[in-house]
């Protein structure tokens, strides 16, 4: 069965296996751009009075019947999960006001050619090929976190400006993420099982790290912290590359003479091909730190032609 077809069934049968707390609410399927323009198809339930609902994706259910899954099951679960979405975010008392939710902004990077529709209707700031747009994060009951994407009828709302928009969230980033900043080896040894070496940045000798946050959430928007940049620059003691490995993390190269930029870029496309989601993608180019001036710009075609020498 193909995808437009189970949502079809979605709509005519789901109903039949909801509690009895939605069978009288207003059913709403629709598609919904995601980033890079991914489009999922959101299911929710329109209640009076209900200032926010949660969406649930049906590509998830559809899933779970292309692997075997009943589809009769996939429609009980659709309505189990929703409810308990729904009880979650009611017992919370979701606030979206500025003054209760703003401690809760953080930023986010993402492609802005592949997001070119979602800008139209978004706060964001352009930085080289990526576009800063800004998020909530939603802390529900059962200890599970989500975000909602800032869009333009809020921001008019609070009645900030913009530029307010960034520097709160720019000021919340270390309280609602824990940075994780570790060399290649501690990672790929960690993935492995090994135990990690006693000084892990002393025998870094690749000069490659990781760069996100402990959550795995959204971590390459360090790219948009000058003080998170600097102090990469001092750990690391001089400029460093920007690998944009995906929206969630970023892998950092130490710059060293002679380096090879197209090889370098090759590296993150084809890393881009082989082992990033359509959602998660952020860019095939590559970016230089410059520790000095604090500084971080996008590598020109020109300059990977030239196979220039980075050390200044």
């Amino acid at each position: 069965m193909r995808l437009e077809d189970y949502i079809e069934q979605v709509g005519l049968h789901v109903k039949e296996y909801l509690p009895k707390e939605l069978r009288n609410a207003e059913l709403l399927i629709r598609p919904q751009r995601k980033n890079n323009e991914l489009l999922l198809h959101g299911l929710a339930f329109i209640i009076p009075d209900q200032y926010i609902c949660p969406v649930l994706y049906l590509e998830n259910y559809y899933q779970a019947y292309q692997n075997g899954a009943k589809m009769e099951d996939t429609f009980y679960h659709i309505g189990k999960d929703y409810l308990s979405a729904l009880r979650s975010i009611n017992m919370q008392g979701v606030d979206l006001s500025y003054e209760h939710i703003k401690a809760d902004i953080f930023p986010c990077v993402v492609n802005a050619e592949r997001n070119r529709t979602m800008l139209k209707t978004v706060p964001y700031q352009k930085m080289e090929d990526l576009a800063i747009l800004y998020r909530c994060m939603i802390h529900e009951l059962d200890n599970r976190s989500g975000s909602i994407l800032v869009n333009d009828t809020m921001l008019d709302g609070w009645k900030i400006s913009q530029g307010e928009l960034h520097n709160q969230a720019l000021k919340n980033i270390g309280r609602v993420f824990t940075l994780d900043f570790q060399p290649m080896e501690t990672v790929i040894s960690k993935l492995l099982g090994f135990r990690n070496p006693v000084n892990e940045f002393a025998n870094n000798e690749s000069g490659m790290y990781v760069l996100t946050n402990k959550e795995k959430y959204y971590g390459a928007s360090y790219l948009c912290c000058p003080d998170i940049l600097k102090w990469v620059s001092d750990k690391i003691k001089g400029n460093f590359l920007v690998l944009p490995s995906s929206i969630n993390e970023l892998v950092i190269l130490k710059e060293i003479d002679e380096i090879d930029l197209i090889d370098i870029k090759g590296m993150v496309e084809m890393s881009n091909v082989m082992g990033v989601s359509e959602a998660e993608y952020l860019s095939d180019n590559i970016y230089r730190y410059d520790g000095k001036n604090q500084t971080l710009s996008m590598i020109t075609e020109n300059e990977l032609q030239q196979g220039m020498s980075l050390l200044q």
